[in-house]
Formats: structure tokens, sequence, C-alpha cells
């Protein structure tokens, strides 16, 4: 049997996720996972589990394709405290070696009082043009903090990236991306979405059973909640 490989970068950090346990499946409905929104999820994106240098590195160049992929004008890229902060360096990383811009910072849960002070750590964003980046939106609030230090520190938020897209529905009717930027007018843009999810259990079903009794699961959930792709 030929083995499936990754076709794109959204795909590779999928298939990725899969194996080391950041993307969970949950394959019985008395241990789905219960999200911010309150809804029981058969799938949870966990960043968390990008805990090694190789694995934070592959996230970064995901942030970093989907950063050139847009084509988006920035200077700094900036990660909200506590996540965003590994995510903010891996992705300079990474759009260095693309020769893209590759100035970050990050904030502080609390303002430092002594020796340099501030809340703000890394590169100035006085005048500069900033994609800030997180692993997942849920109710935009973690993102509007950071939005509001960056125009504190004289920056204006361009582009908001993300590592995973549910694709599905925020407080209405429209997707939680969509949500996001009539609250804001910030466009965000994610590093893979449910869409990638789909394909990869789709073409390594063969291969692992468990992501084989995922799909009916997640595609019923995509029924209810989904925006893009309905099953």
């Amino acid at each position: 049997m030929k083995k499936w490989l990754p076709g794109t970068a959204a795909e590779a950090l999928v298939d990725y996720a899969l194996k080391i346990g950041a993307m969970e499946l949950f394959l019985n409905e008395e241990i789905f996972r219960k999200l911010k929104s309150g809804r029981m999820s058969p799938y949870f994106f966990n960043s968390g589990k990008f805990c090694t240098g190789t694995s934070i590195g592959l996230l970064g160049d995901s942030f970093a394709e989907s950063i050139k992929k847009t084509g988006i004008d920035y200077d700094v890229v900036f990660g909200p405290a506590y996540k965003g902060i590994s995510l903010a360096v891996a992705t300079a990383m990474s759009l260095s070696r693309l020769g893209l811009p590759d100035a970050f910072a990050h904030d502080r849960k609390e303002e430092k009082l002594h020796g340099e002070g501030g809340i703000m750590v890394g590169s100035s964003m006085e005048g500069k043009k900033v994609a800030l980046i997180d692993d997942v939106t849920t109710d935009g609030k973690t993102k509007e903090v950071a939005m509001q230090r960056i125009k504190d520190s004289g920056g204006e938020v361009v582009a908001c990236f993300i590592a995973f897209d549910r694709q599905e529905r925020g407080q209405n009717a429209i997707s939680a991306l969509e949500e996001f930027y009539i609250n804001y007018k910030v466009p965000m843009y994610a590093a893979a979405e449910l869409t990638d999810l789909f394909f990869v259990l789709d073409a390594t079903a063969n291969q692992y059973m468990d992501r084989a009794m995922a799909i009916p699961l997640i595609r019923q959930y995509n029924d209810t909640y989904g925006v893009f792709p309905r099953a």
C-alpha cells in the first residue's frame, strides 16, 4: 500500500498534529470535549502539544507560509501571552528563513515594575504594522486585549493569524472569522482549517482506524455548527 504524504503546508500541519496528539479525536460522545462556546466537540486542536523544538518549528513554518501566502504588508509579528509568545518566536524564525520581516514582540500578563519595566517585550511597535499570531479563535477577547495593547504601543494590527480554523459559526450564523472581522475590522487567516482535517482524515482512513472512525462524528458535528464545508 502506498503511504499518503501531505501535499501542502496545511495538510502537513494537520497530519503532524494528529500524530503528536495535538489534534485530539474523541470517538465516543461520552468523552467529547466541551469547548468555551459550550459545544461538545468530537475533535480538539491543542497547540500546547507543540512543545518540542521540532514541533514548534513546524508550527512556525505553517504560520510563516500563511503570512507569505496572504502577501500582507507587516513589520512585526506579535504573540499574546502566554501561548502566543512561543508562536511569535517560532514564526519570526521561519519568516527569517523566507527572507521576510522577522521582528517579533509579545506582552506580559502583568506589568513589570522593575528592570526594563512595562507590559510589552521585544521589538518596538511604534508606527509599525503588526501581524497578530495566536493558536485559535473563540470569542476574540484575548485578541481584543492584545490589539488594544498594540494600539497603545503605537502599532496598527493589519491581520490576525491563527493555527487552526474550525470553520464553524460564531455567535451568529456567520463564521467565527467573519464575525471577528465585523467586530474588529481586522482580517483573520488560518494556517490550517477543517477542510484540511477532512482531507487528511479521508486520505489516511485506511491507515489509521481512529481517523476512519472520527470522520462521521466530525461530519455530524459540522452539520450542526459548520459554516464551511457542510457534510
